[in-house]
């Protein structure tokens, strides 16, 4: 037997157990979400959100308003979640109760979830790794409540999903078809909120740099579709109010928070904590680190950071270098990867080992990254009171 046939095989059977992952997650994500929206309705809490009746009211005005027309898209938010919630709004049971926009939360987060799920089945191999991403993001009440709602973080949610599935595929396998399915989603994307350009960029600049030397099909693709969704967004907002979108009319600035980063890290740090909690956070700081860890071998020069991730046994002494750099001064690693992997039996096979295969996302790379990221923010914390919880 061939080992291009037993190759194929593997690959027919990996998709098998994706695509069972994919529909598992997607069923069980619609039921989530469908008794939280139940939940949260019999509460009366569905447009408790001043912002969850605004959508409504906006895509509303598109048809029925003083002023009707597509001038209403040209406000402070992206269009695509009022053209979505176009013709539902006309309904005037689903605009009362939005019903139907909540309908669109849940799908688009379902579908977001399910994308996540199977990208990572096909990734590393486990279909245990793509049933935990969802989970944990099903853990957590404000998803469930977001997805109980008509506002528009589960369609942001949704299309990042989507679009880092679809540009992942379009990288494994470049096709025509494949670009425009990525592109298209990331200029959904870019319509949808103001974080999904930074997402996008930050996905098209990984995509291109990544298969710059193969120059696959669609490559440009990427790029124009995104750029010209906000494009077309600026120049419609500049003809429906009449002055460019970031203007100071657009928003207030919170004068607290003005030109002072240390204390908008701060606020970051304390709402991740009062929303995520504690053992949220950790998982997060392990997903940074596994994130990190797997970059090695596209970003040679990311190696002296690579080693520095990959010890577990830290000592910090003495204040904190605020450089950030690895092992300079004050972060001293006790022990070399050696004797560390002597110590660990867990962590034997993948300090020796120079190449990050699937089974390395296993427990000898969570149990670290927890320890280090635990270890850094414990010191972090008593170093430098702008991270330290407000009061």
């Amino acid at each position: 037997m061939s080992q291009d046939y037993v190759r194929s095989i593997a690959e027919r059977s990996l998709l098998t157990v994706a695509r069972r992952v994919f529909w598992i997650t997607l069923a069980v994500t619609l039921v989530a979400g469908s008794l939280a929206a139940l939940h949260y309705a019999s509460a009366h809490l569905t447009l408790s959100h001043y912002d969850a009746r605004a959508h409504l009211v906006v895509a509303r005005r598109v048809v029925d308003s003083l002023t009707p027309g597509w001038r209403q898209f040209g406000s402070v938010w992206l269009p695509l979640p009022h053209i979505l919630n176009l013709v539902p709004s006309a309904w005037d049971w689903s605009y009362r109760t939005g019903a139907a926009s909540v309908a669109i939360s849940i799908v688009s987060m379902a579908l977001g979830l399910a994308a996540l799920a199977r990208t990572l089945v096909l990734r590393t191999g486990s279909a245990a790794a793509g049933l935990a991403a969802p989970a944990l993001a099903l853990a957590n009440p404000n998803v469930l409540y977001l997805m109980a709602t008509p506002m528009t973080e589960p369609l942001l949610f949704g299309l990042t999903l989507l679009s880092l599935s679809a540009v992942d595929e379009w990288n494994a396998r470049p096709s025509q078809t494949s670009s425009r399915r990525a592109a298209g989603l990331l200029a959904a994307l870019v319509l949808t909120r103001y974080e999904g350009w930074l997402v996008a960029a930050a996905l098209i600049a990984l995509a291109i740099g990544i298969s710059w030397r193969r120059r696959p099909a669609g490559m440009h693709r990427l790029w124009a579709f995104p750029l010209v969704a906000v494009v077309a967004f600026l120049v419609l907002s500049r003809a429906g109010t009449g002055q460019w979108p970031m203007s100071e009319s657009f928003f207030v600035p919170d004068p607290q928070l003005l030109h002072q980063p240390l204390v908008v890290c701060r606020k970051m740090m304390t709402g991740l904590l009062d929303l995520a909690g504690l053992p949220l956070t950790l998982v997060y700081a392990n997903s940074i680190g596994a994130a990190v860890d797997a970059s090695a071998d596209l970003c040679p020069g990311w190696k002296p950071w690579i080693r520095f991730f990959r010890s577990g046994d830290l000592s910090l002494t003495g204040p904190l270098d605020t450089s950030g750099a690895p092992g300079a001064g004050t972060l001293e690693r006790v022990g070399l990867e050696r004797q560390s992997a002597a110590r660990d039996p867990l962590r034997r096979s993948w300090c020796s080992s120079r190449r990050w295969p699937r089974q390395h996302f296993r427990l000898s790379r969570s149990t670290t990254a927890i320890r280090t990221a635990s270890a850094i923010s414990c010191r972090v914390s008593s170093q430098l009171p702008c991270w330290r919880p407000l009061r």
